[in-house]
């Protein structure tokens, strides 16, 4: 008697911010490729320490709240997360509860991804790039 093997497909796109200030082209990108695939959205915030002085939980709340409302209507499911602490340390300790993403999209500093001045290879986005197990996409605007 043959066995069936049926496995579940949920395609999954995480979208990393580092600091309160989404990139737009990052939402948009993420939104449109999560319809295109039918894939669910987690877009995680991470704060750095020097941020934990002025309730930056609320204010993470806040900015995701719009972001929050758009993916709504368009129909896709997303889940929103922030931590604080170390961007490294608290990425990884958030991937390691975590089942493997479908995309990572890079939602940053886009200054992050410039020749001149700080550039990805400099930044601790770079080597987790490079460990990930999915394409790491960074959006920039046309």
């Amino acid at each position: 008697m043959p066995v069936e093997i049926i496995m579940s497909h949920s395609k999954r796109i995480l979208v990393i911010f580092e600091g309160l200030n989404p990139r737009p082209e990052a939402v948009q990108y993420s939104l449109a490729l999560a319809q295109r695939i039918d894939a669910k959205i987690t877009f995680l915030v991470l704060l750095p320490n020097e941020s934990a002085g002025d309730d930056p939980i609320a204010r993470g709340e806040e900015v995701l709240r719009k972001e929050a409302d758009s993916i709504a209507a368009a129909g896709v499911e997303a889940e929103f997360q922030i931590r604080i602490g170390d961007p490294r340390s608290e990425f990884y300790k958030f991937m390691a509860s975590r089942p493997s993403f479908h995309t990572a999209i890079w939602g940053g500093d886009e200054k992050v991804l410039e020749h001149g001045g700080a550039r990805m290879s400099d930044h601790w986005v770079s080597a987790v790039g490079n460990e990930l197990y999915c394409p790491l996409v960074a959006p920039r605007k046309r």
